[in-house]
């Protein structure tokens, strides 16, 4: 489970699919430390019964999708690395 990704990625093709639309655009720093820049959108996602509206970043087609620190915190999900999962966590102000 891999929980460095700051922001929500989700490859292009698979939100061109869903309807989501590019809002702008931002330039990201890649664990290398190199710049790239990306288009951005907005999803409205449900889990657990909680709906929220995340930032999402269109990578390029067929990329891995990466469900980002900022879109956990929102929902009040944490990761469990021995489990390989997600749980409930509480919410800080």
């Amino acid at each position: 489970m891999d929980t460095a990704a700051a922001y929500t990625f989700v490859g292009e093709d698979i939100l061109d699919q869903l309807g989501v639309e590019r809002a702008g655009q931002r330039t990201f720093e890649l664990g290398d430390k190199r710049l790239v820049d990306y288009p951005i959108g907005y999803v409205r996602l449900r889990v657990n019964g909680d709906q929220v509206i995340a930032l999402v970043v269109f990578g390029p087609k067929d990329s891995e999708p990466l469900l980002g620190a900022t879109t956990l915190e929102l929902l009040s999900l944490g990761a469990d690395p021995v489990n390989q999962r997600l749980v409930q966590v509480r919410a800080s102000l």
